[in-house]
């Protein structure tokens, strides 16, 4: 089917749903263990950073389960003292978070992530984690919201604003979870394939209550509850203890690290200061939500200069969360000029986005636009600058379309540059040296082959081949053969 389906907790219920479709996944950190949305934030934010910590072990449950807890995670079937399974779970956390960032790439298969909500008033938090995500992993990334032990509005519930985050609910024992995640594929598959966000593919529907506008929205409509499973098949308690889970252990989380030793600069804060470019696979290493001196994460600091556009978006790129807070609990402000943070939280609208995104220069403009799944035809920028927009975009057509010597025939057709001689109206070129001339300029055009240039030629060598590709037809004819 060409989906890859990972479980994001709150329990192993989503893997044994995936057991029972016979769903093959390599495991995954989150499959047979107790978390909370928090925890969830916290890892990927931090490069799944002191996830094999644990505060206490205690004898858990009916089944009488020893679990190592945390107040974000437990750990009721595995030993976490035991070396074996600290390396079994490093691996996990590394397979899981390189199949986040890997579905951002263009031959990557798309990724439904499924969670189960441990108590309703996650619900709450269903954007923030859908953000988090969504920047990490691209527009290929989906995420499902499944909240169980609810009497009423069972069945599928559509997000007014992102397609991609879709909400499942539950009756009480979580019987109907298997109908859940098989809906989330049929929704991904149909979403991917055809470009379809319907559900038509659910087994229910909630009808009077899908669309919502936001997962707090969908609490209000739902039965509060404090178990993500009362009983389950075989009337037995939950196998570990869930309360137990997030009671508050010897030592509290905090963004980036525990307070044991004070805090930790970033390295690169000297360079986002110059404005200098950043490696980005170095970027990739480092956990770039970590608090410095001040409690602000890399992203407060880029975002405070005026001309920092560029790396601002190279953070962003490299999973800077925007919606991580300060000690004082504020989000960073985006840069003078621009809402490059506001629009990596999906608040802006395509209008805004697009003014936002002209300041930022290539090739970070077209990695960032593919991340988020923009439109950058040149004809959609608003003038900034002297870059993107109407006088420079004149400009380049001009430079396209004006031949070189006067007249139809002789000497001035011959003298043409290369598009107007293949798509002018004088022009008598055959499909096939047509679609030879268009090859050539999409290949002297293209960004790749500009990327050692300055900044200013970069972003002319992008206006250029995108409006090179808008003049298809022109080459070549409505039918694509002259």
């Amino acid at each position: 089917m060409g989906l890859s389906v990972a479980s994001l907790g709150c329990a192993c219920v989503v893997k044994q749903a995936m057991d029972e479709m016979f769903v093959e996944q390599l495991a995954m950190p989150f499959d047979w263990l107790v978390s909370r949305v928090e925890g969830l934030l916290y890892f990927f934010r931090h490069g799944f950073r002191d996830f094999l910590h644990y505060d206490d072990s205690q004898v858990v449950g009916e089944h009488g389960y020893t679990s190592f807890r945390s107040a974000y995670h437990a750990f009721p079937h595995h030993d976490m003292s035991c070396l074996k399974s600290q390396d079994a779970f490093a691996r996990r956390c590394e397979r899981l978070l390189e199949l986040v960032r890997s579905s951002a790439e263009p031959q990557a298969r798309p990724l439904l992530l499924v969670r189960v909500c441990a108590r309703s008033e996650e619900l709450d938090q269903s954007e923030e984690l859908y953000h988090l995500l969504r920047l990490m992993g691209g527009q290929k990334l989906f995420l499902l919201v499944i909240i169980t032990e609810q009497p009423q509005h069972l069945g599928a519930v559509q997000h007014v604003k992102y397609s991609n985050l879709i909400f499942y609910v539950c009756q009480p024992g979580g019987a109907d979870l298997v109908d859940a995640v098989r809906f989330g594929m049929d929704y991904v598959y149909a979403a991917v394939s055809f470009g379809e966000h319907s559900l038509d593919s659910a087994k229910r529907v909630a009808r009077g209550v899908s669309p919502v506008p936001s997962g707090s929205m969908l609490r209000q409509l739902m039965r509060p509850h404090r178990h993500w499973l009362s009983r389950d098949r075989r009337g037995l308690s939950p196998t570990s203890d869930v309360e137990g889970c997030f009671e508050n252990g010897p030592d509290q989380f905090f963004p980036g690290r525990f307070h044991r030793k004070g805090f930790e600069a970033s390295p690169y804060y000297r360079q986002v200061e110059l404005n200098g470019a950043l490696d980005l696979e170095a970027l990739r290493k480092l956990d770039l939500n970590a608090w410095d001196l001040r409690g602000e994460t890399l992203l407060f600091k880029a975002a405070r200069l005026s001309t920092s556009a560029a790396a601002v978006a190279q953070l962003l790129l490299a999973s800077a969360d925007p919606g991580c807070r300060d000690l004082s609990g504020r989000l960073a402000v985006s840069p003078c000029g621009t809402d490059l943070l506001r629009l990596a939280r999906e608040e802006l609208q395509p209008g805004e986005a697009l003014a936002a995104l002209a300041q930022v220069p290539e090739p970070w403009r077209r990695h960032l636009c593919g991340r988020l799944g923009l439109v950058t035809a040149p004809e959609l920028w608003r003038p900034s600058d002297g870059h993107a927009g109407g006088p420079l975009r004149r400009q380049r057509r001009g430079a396209l379309r004006k031949p070189h010597g006067a007249g139809c025939g002789g000497a001035g057709a011959r003298g043409r540059g290369g598009a107007e001689a293949a798509a002018g109206p004088c022009g008598t070129a055959g499909g096939g040296d047509r679609r030879q001339q268009l090859r050539k300029l999409l290949r002297e055009w293209h960004p790749d082959k500009h990327l050692a240039r300055s900044l200013e030629l970069q972003e002319q060598a992008n206006q250029i081949f995108c409006f090179i590709q808008k003049l298809r037809d022109v080459f070549l004819g409505p039918d694509g053969d002259g």
